[in-house]
């Protein structure tokens, strides 16, 4: 895997970012490089140091931003940590770090119980475990010489999530790291029914995203927003979230009101056919999407027959 020049985007004076799959930041410190996210494979990794030495010559990475623990995000990490000339600072959230000391945790949420071996790829797994260095917490302050880094807590769509806002000292611009506290529109036409685990955390994340007054925001998957665009993303990103919780209760009102009925049901909606990979993590969402509902009083659950049954209660 390689990136092109092309792929670099400079926003502010010290901050940019790699497009791709999963964007990465790129911020000039005074004493080397910052990165936030670092892709999910070794190559994806090698690929982004590639492109660092060749933007900034003679300027090395010493740090690592993580926003959580999704493979996507931090899959490179042990490969940028094994490989890189000069030793690297982890910043990550308490939970986010606990998830990387043990990565097969996350596999177990997907799964329910023992990772399936679908979940359990290195594609959903760190090749090892990682020891973070600098523990983020919301609002607390990192100083790179050229920038100030803050940490700000967006949960909903995994448990630790964190975005950060980069502050240049010199003009004050701002440029905010959402990780997937916030999905580009473009992400969302390929993949609409984003992997969320709490779907009212995360429409409050969006409303802190925009308190948060910066000249751009980065999605950690799709485009680039900035003020002038920035709301329409929002009402697109909590619009789905409504969506969903509207399928989930006409399907059960209709009678699709287990799990498994409710699955074959969202196939067919949403013109998916699930395999096993998308099986679990959309099932993941979907458990997690019900169990919000239920805590709402929207919708409640029964046993019966040895089957777990939903019933519609507004």
């Amino acid at each position: 895997m390689k990136y092109s020049p092309e792929d670099y985007e400079k926003l502010t004076e010290h901050t940019g970012i790699l497009h791709g799959n999963c964007n990465v930041g790129i911020i000039e410190g005074e004493s080397g490089l910052i990165l936030v996210e670092c892709g999910n494979l070794a190559e994806h990794a090698q690929a982004i140091l590639d492109s660092c030495k060749a933007l900034f010559p003679g300027k090395a990475v010493n740090a690592v931003l993580i926003t959580h623990a999704h493979t996507d995000h931090c899959g490179g990490l042990p490969w940028i940590l094994d490989n890189s000339p000069c030793p690297v600072e982890v910043y990550a959230s308490q939970e986010t770090a606990a998830f990387m000391l043990i990565p097969q945790a996350i596999s177990t949420i997907y799964t329910g119980g023992t990772a399936a071996p679908e979940m359990a790829t290195r594609e959903f797994l760190l090749e090892h475990p990682v020891k973070t260095g600098h523990i983020v917490t919301e609002g607390k302050t990192f100083d790179f010489g050229t920038t100030c880094v803050r940490g700000i807590a967006l949960p909903g769509h995994f448990e630790g999530m964190y975005g950060f806002v980069v502050t240049e000292k010199e003009s004050g611009k701002k440029v905010m790291f959402l990780g997937d506290g916030f999905f580009g529109i473009s992400m969302l036409r390929k993949i609409w029914i984003p992997f969320i685990m709490n779907q009212v955390e995360f429409r409050k994340s969006i409303a802190k995203i925009l308190d948060e007054k910066c000249q751009f925001y980065i999605p950690g998957h799709g485009e680039v927003f900035t003020e002038a665009t920035i709301d329409s993303a929002a009402e697109h990103n909590i619009m789905i979230t409504y969506q969903f919780e509207t399928f989930i209760c006409k399907s059960i009102a209709r009678g699709f009101n287990t799990e498994e009925k409710l699955l074959v049901e969202l196939g067919k909606w949403a013109d998916i056919r699930l395999k096993p990979v998308n099986y679990y993590l959309i099932g993941t969402t979907l458990r997690s999407y019900m169990v919000c509902m239920e805590l709402e009083g929207k919708i409640g659950k029964e046993i019966e027959n040895n089957k777990l049954i939903w019933r519609l209660l507004k």
